[in-house]
């Protein structure tokens, strides 16, 4: 038995579905990096991974990113996540790093919070 979709309704869908912008690469990177902006902070190095698996070009991702503020997002998600730590000290120094690198930040993003905030 075979189940399936005449090819012909798929095509329709389809079509309909471009023309109302509801398939549409670039609205869905914006929401997916507001979501990864607002909800659970990531940082570029993520969001260009994950966009790059969904099959989004990298022309796309790469524009959504030069928007963001990554150096801000990550002074945010240090004062209010990982306040408890203190960043002159090493062992919870290196905690944070690998907390921030795991997130998908970009490493010189990271250094430059970190080094501005242990002064």
């Amino acid at each position: 038995m075979k189940v399936g979709f005449d090819n012909n309704l798929v095509q329709e869908v389809i079509e309909e579905f471009l023309g109302d912008n509801t398939l549409n690469d670039e609205n869905f990177a914006e929401a997916f990096v507001a979501d990864y902006t607002n909800l659970k902070p990531r940082g570029n190095i993520f969001i260009g991974r994950e966009l790059a698996k969904r099959g989004i070009s990298q022309k796309v991702i790469q524009r959504i990113i030069s928007i963001r503020d990554e150096k801000q997002m990550v002074s945010d998600f240090l004062q209010k996540k990982l306040a408890h730590f203190d960043v002159k000290n090493p062992k919870d120094r290196q905690k944070i790093l690998r907390r921030l690198l795991s997130r998908g930040f970009t490493p010189g993003v990271v250094y430059d919070v970190l080094n501005s905030h242990e002064k």
